[in-house]
């Protein structure tokens, strides 16, 4: 399998550094022309399937992806989510105390109904296991968010789930391109940005 992922485009709650996690967001004009740069960008590779997260900005950035490719279908699907933040979400970044901004850090903590870092990276880690198994010979997109991206890739670099702090998150519209085989997993790209520039 040949799995292309990004993040989603520029959003409001990017801007205002709001920790998002479930909520909708807003692409802002610039989140909408990342996104159609992306779609233009990928418009002659030829894709099996497409899966994007049900959240409103990774799905708005989905659709300039998916009208360049009229016959492949677009799923929409919770496991491609962001972290659930639960008592963080919706506020911002710039509003949290040090101790919660420490407890996020935690690997397996939650934020009252939240979830924890590992919940998002089993979750993750699940859902790309049945779409490998469903796709081993097929180029698939996955359109998701920056934390997820991080948990995706802590597990095709074979890097352990608790350092992903350490591991770069993609920039809005960035693509990641690996090759699947199995248990071995080759980087071809990691949040290329040349579409933007």
């Amino acid at each position: 399998m040949k799995l292309y992922f990004t993040r989603h485009g520029e959003t409001l709650g990017n801007l205002d550094k709001i920790c998002q996690g479930h909520t909708q967001g807003i692409l802002t004009e610039n989140g909408k022309e990342q996104a159609r740069r992306l779609g233009e960008r990928l418009r002659n590779e030829h894709f099996k399937a497409i899966y994007s997260s049900d959240l409103q900005r990774a799905i708005d950035t989905a659709k300039s992806v998916a009208q360049h490719h009229q016959n492949t279908p677009l799923y929409l699907v919770q496991e491609l989510r962001e972290k659930h933040h639960g008592n963080l979400q919706g506020r911002s970044l710039n509003d949290l105390t040090e101790e919660e901004l420490r407890l996020d850090k935690i690997f397996d903590y939650r934020s009252g109904n939240g979830e924890s870092w590992l919940d998002v990276y089993n979750r993750i880690v699940k859902f790309f296991e049945e779409i490998y198994s469903k796709h081993q010979n097929d180029n698939v997109l996955f359109v998701t968010h920056g934390g997820t991206t991080k948990m995706l890739t802590c597990k095709l670099r074979n890097i352990p789930a608790k350092n992903f702090f350490s591991v770069k998150g993609l920039s809005n519209t960035g693509l990641s391109i690996y090759e699947i085989n199995k248990n071995n997993y080759t980087e071809l790209l990691h949040n290329c940005l040349k579409h933007l520039e």
